[in-house]
């Protein structure tokens, strides 16, 4: 790390004899503020260029600006006061620049940048996240090393045959083929693969007590052997075996020592105790004593208490993953989180069919956006919303049109009638399929409505088990032929 950006204030012409104040920033400090790093800031400098102290009101409390320095807050909290670097010329602030340094390795990023002409801190309240790292694998190509949070990669598909992201088309984890994941396979080297190497948890963010969570999946072979390891670093956070607070082998179907099955999904939370006290959670169910390792597979605990290498405890600075010596196993991973806190991640259960398929095909976020999951979004753009993807066993990912009703005729007793074949889930939920008939295109009836006539009947309704569906074909009715004009329509609701 080095400075990466200066905040010249001046007061007169841009020169060093004018300035106000030169305030760094970067490096994990707004002047002589710290703050951590991967952590979004809200960043307040008031800066006093006068001759006299400056007194402002934040929450019912006076706060005092001495001449010539500035105060930081960071989201709503003092965090520096009375500094000052390069006060130079005192009077009227009448302009102001950011200057790089000549460090061009490293970035930050800034937003909603505004100056006003009086002391002001944002009064907001900053929900802390337990969340202090997430990987979901959703927009990153095959063979390219993910981005956002993941950090370092040493091996890829171009050098060692490890494929980092690739489509999860036999749906292991139940998102769609559209979901991102993680393959991992070990290249024979050391660290074909490591994570969050660096000293990621700085500061206040840095836990003792720490959740590892992910989805797994192994599929079955002929050989087995230790795919990775995760190695959990406490103390400065350096990548040596000194500071480690936990490793725990995953692969060969077994985490720890906890052993799962081949070929099936499964939710592991891995929670690392590195502090010196033992603790308890899940509503204060379960022990996990200092230095030890909990275990848990689709919310149920596994393995309690589990040490396989443990040097030291301390705040959790780093983790790592590192793959073993052997290049044949493949495993799946998806949905990486790490929390500050105990974390056991209990399966959602949905009785209601709609929003079990939209778990099935969006996850969290997109279920949490109308745009994309609401009943009458249509994410693929294919013209087929998504409650007529559910009621007609689409695809919401996929743009095809191949699922909608197929119009036909039948001849019975030497008369010929419309007829409709689609297909429907198992169970639908309470969909209501109604199979309108017209003779004009502008009334449509339908059985149940309120005239009391019959306009069609089910003709067939076959299921298909393995596939969870029926393939039902109905036919009108009324018979075509002369001058007889017939509409046959399907109408969800």
């Amino acid at each position: 790390f080095g400075d990466w950006v200066s905040l010249f204030v001046y007061s007169g012409a841009r020169a060093a004899g004018n300035r106000a104040q030169r305030i760094l920033i970067g490096r994990g400090n707004v002047g002589n503020a710290s703050y951590a790093a991967g952590s979004l800031v809200r960043a307040d400098i008031i800066v006093n260029n006068s001759n006299d102290a400056v007194v402002h009101t934040f929450r019912g409390e006076d706060y005092t600006v001495p001449p010539g320095t500035f105060q930081t807050w960071y989201n709503g909290n003092l965090a520096s006061s009375e500094f000052a670097r390069d006060n130079n010329q005192r009077g009227p602030i009448t302009d102001f620049e950011f200057n790089t340094s000549t460090n061009d390795q490293v970035l930050i990023w800034i937003d909603d940048f505004t100056v006003r002409d009086e002391p002001f801190v944002r009064d907001i309240e900053v929900e802390v996240s337990p969340i202090l790292f997430q990987d979901r694998f959703e927009f990153h190509s095959a063979g390219s090393p993910p981005g956002g949070p993941w950090t370092h990669v040493i091996a890829d598909a171009d050098t060692s045959g490890t494929v980092l992201v690739l489509e999860d088309e036999e749906n292991f984890f139940g998102q769609g083929t559209g979901n991102q994941m993680l393959e991992y396979k070990g290249d024979g080297t050391e660290n074909a693969m490591a994570l969050r190497a660096t000293n990621v948890f700085g500061g206040e963010a840095a836990p003792e007590v720490a959740t590892f969570s992910f989805l797994m999946y192994e599929p079955d072979s002929e050989e087995h052997r230790d795919l990775l390891s995760l190695f959990v670093y406490a103390g400065d956070g350096a990548i040596f075996s000194g500071n480690i607070t936990q490793r725990v082998l995953i692969g060969g179907g077994v985490v720890g020592t906890a052993e799962y099955d081949y070929d099936t999904p499964i939710q592991v939370d891995v929670i690392v105790n590195s502090s010196d006290a033992a603790g308890t959670y899940h509503e204060d169910e379960h022990t996990l004593n200092p230095g030890n390792v909990d275990i848990w597979f689709d919310g149920e605990l596994v393995l309690s208490n589990y040490v396989h290498t443990h040097n030291v405890n301390g705040p959790i600075r780093s983790f790592q993953l590192q793959n073993g010596t052997n290049a044949t196993p493949l495993a799946y991973f998806d949905d990486f989180f790490v929390r500050n806190e105990p974390h056991v991640t209990v399966a959602e259960v949905v009785d209601d069919p709609f929003a079990a398929w939209l778990a099935e095909h969006f996850n969290e976020e997109e279920r949490g956006d109308p745009a994309i999951s609401g009943e009458l979004a249509d994410p693929d753009f294919d013209g087929i919303p998504n409650v007529l993807e559910f009621a007609l066993t689409g695809n919401p990912r996929v743009a095809s049109r191949e699922v909608l009703p197929l119009i036909g005729t039948v001849e019975i007793d030497e008369n010929r009638y419309l007829t409709l074949t689609y297909t429907r889930p198992a169970d639908p939920g309470d969909l209501d399929y109604r199979h309108q008939v017209s003779a004009d295109l502008d009334t449509w009836n339908h059985n149940g409505d309120d005239t009391g006539e019959t306009y069609t009947e089910i003709m067939e309704e076959t299921p298909n088990p393995e596939a969870g569906t029926v393939t039902v074909v109905v036919r009108d009715l009324t018979p075509m032929g002369g001058s007889v004009r017939r509409f046959l329509q399907l109408a969800v609701r």
